[in-house]
């Protein structure tokens, strides 16, 4: 493993998984942003509670908010960093990789490397390495504008593949994304968010459906249900502490949101998962 440590918790680091530590790896990620590019065939993980398969060159890009396990990994690089290494919001504007690559909607962002770039996305990844070796005056730099142009690049292609404008109108929409990731706990409604977008309502509403997307109100409470499901697979926390963390007013109104999205009751999806 190569890893770059500042001096104010910032870290970057990258290393290769093969079977042997796949498992040690995943246990032992720190909090921050994850890029997991996969270098052989038949991978497998299960990432908040549903599995996935990965073939050879695929990239997928997860954050600390997802559970991951039952790991099964052929072969992969994993770069992961955090917030005071790189600010994914404060240099929003070179990168354009929030609320698409990371903190977006529910879907998660994988991308296809395509034959003739892997030799160049190699040469990167092998800079990466060699510059977190060195060490100088001059690292820390060096290593987040590589960071940079590897997240440019897959920002790029991620909405190549996905066919995703860049327009004003597209941009609201991972806006939007980005701030339901940052407050779906506390913001429940349509209106709280385009009051932080200055839209009204239903001009976010037109937005979504123009571009085929799900409407504001099924996106916060996808999110809050999956957040349930994750809080209830994964902590000890009960019901009650749940529901109240979520702002629902009383256990029983997140019950019946609960049942509602998923077709069984909070104590029934816990019990099916611990089985």
């Amino acid at each position: 493993m190569s890893i770059f440590k500042g001096q104010i918790g910032d870290f970057f680091y990258v290393k290769d998984i093969h079977p042997d530590n796949c498992r040690q790896v995943i246990r032992e990620l720190r909090e921050g942003l994850i890029i997991l590019w996969f270098t052989a065939k038949e991978n497998s993980i299960k990432i908040d509670g549903v599995d996935k398969n990965f073939t050879k060159n695929e990239v997928v890009f997860l954050t600390d908010f997802h559970q991951i396990e039952d790991v099964v990994i052929s072969g992969a690089k994993i770069i992961q960093f955090n917030r005071s290494f790189f600010c994914i919001v404060e240099n929003d504007e070179k990168v354009g990789c929030k609320g698409v690559l990371f903190f977006g909607s529910d879907e998660l962002p994988v991308i296809e490397i395509k034959e003739e770039v892997l030799q160049q996305l190699q040469f990167i990844y092998n800079r990466i390495e060699t510059k977190i070796e060195k060490k100088d005056d001059l690292q820390l730099g060096m290593l987040q504008t590589l960071l940079t142009e590897l997240l440019i690049y897959y920002t790029r292609e991620y909405r190549k593949q996905k066919d995703l404008v860049v327009d004003e109108e597209n941009n609201i929409i991972r806006d939007f994304n980005f701030l339901v990731e940052q407050h779906f706990r506390s913001k429940t409604k349509v209106s709280d968010y385009a009051n932080m977008l200055h839209k009204a309502p239903k001009t976010l509403k037109n937005i979504f459906s123009r571009h085929n997307y799900p409407s504001p109100s099924n996106i916060i409470q996808k999110r809050r249900a999956l957040e349930a499901k994750r809080q209830l697979q994964y902590t000890d926390k009960t019901i009650k502490e749940i529901s109240f963390e979520l702002n629902f007013s009383a256990p029983q109104s997140f019950s019946r949101f609960f049942k509602k999205h998923t077709q069984r009751s909070p104590q029934e999806f816990r019990l099916s998962k611990s089985a």
